[in-house]
């Protein structure tokens, strides 16, 4: 089947395989001759003229957790359409219907809670969610939280920013930050060694978030990253650990 954008996501949901494409989701449909349905199309949220940048992508980090209300499951995905100011971060929440299209619920802007983060630098794009939204028990509440990487795009000199990134009006943050899903609507942000120091190597993105697999290391989450986001970078992939509860 041709499609325009590279998928970003597949994922099982309500026992049917899912991947994202720009801004639709499509829904394997099994049988002798497989094909695909389209079972989401969030045209709607491009603004008038914009269209979806390939690199950046559109429906990001699409993730099956447990329904919002009854069994089965709702879908996050993380809306990143371009390069520009359109991309705020936000991330939505949908929620399945066996007798119509799913019900889309803005949950939160992730510009909003770096700025705030960030003491009030003024944030004009962010990227994030580069695999998926990955889930972590809580060990102070028992709850499943969901932990994925952010970039950001900060405006004037107000932060740490990576000097290979930065341009006239500002530049990527240098530091590497992440959101945590704490339930329905309701995030906040951490960040990989605190605040970033100018002093230290810049860090710039999480791509992603596990587990621990060692057995001695049962409360430890690791983290990994760096995005050149277009430019030139040698010798800057790293990689964090930390305790679950400090993380969260």
């Amino acid at each position: 089947m041709p499609i325009l954008v590279r998928p970003l996501a597949i994922v099982e949901a309500n026992g049917a395989l899912l991947f994202s494409t720009g801004s639709q989701i499509y829904r394997r449909v099994d049988g002798a001759a497989p094909t695909y349905a389209l079972a989401q199309d969030d045209t709607d949220l491009l603004a008038t003229g914009e269209v979806i940048d390939p690199n950046v992508g559109g429906i990001r980090g699409l993730t099956a957790i447990p329904a919002s209300s009854g069994s089965g499951n709702s879908l996050l995905f993380f809306w990143a359409p371009d390069g520009t100011s359109n991309s705020k971060g936000c991330v939505y929440r949908l929620d399945f219907s066996s007798t119509g299209p799913y019900t889309r619920t803005l949950e939160a802007c992730m510009n909003n809670l770096i700025s705030t983060y960030l003491g009030g630098a003024p944030v004009s794009y962010v990227l994030g969610a580069y695999n998926n939204f990955y889930p972590v028990t809580n060990p102070a509440t028992g709850q499943i939280n969901y932990v994925f990487g952010l970039d950001c795009w900060v405006a004037g000199n107000y932060v740490s920013i990576t000097e290979t990134q930065a341009g006239k009006t500002g530049g990527m943050y240098s530091g590497a930050m992440y959101a945590m899903r704490l339930g329905p609507g309701t995030y906040q942000v951490g960040e990989v060694n605190g605040h970033h120091n100018s002093a230290n190597p810049a860090l710039v993105s999480i791509y992603t978030a596990v587990l621990s697999p060692f057995a001695t290391e049962s409360n430890v989450l690791y983290f990994g990253g760096y995005d050149p986001n277009n430019v030139n970078s040698h010798n800057t992939a790293w990689s964090f650990k930390s305790w679950i509860a400090t993380a969260l």
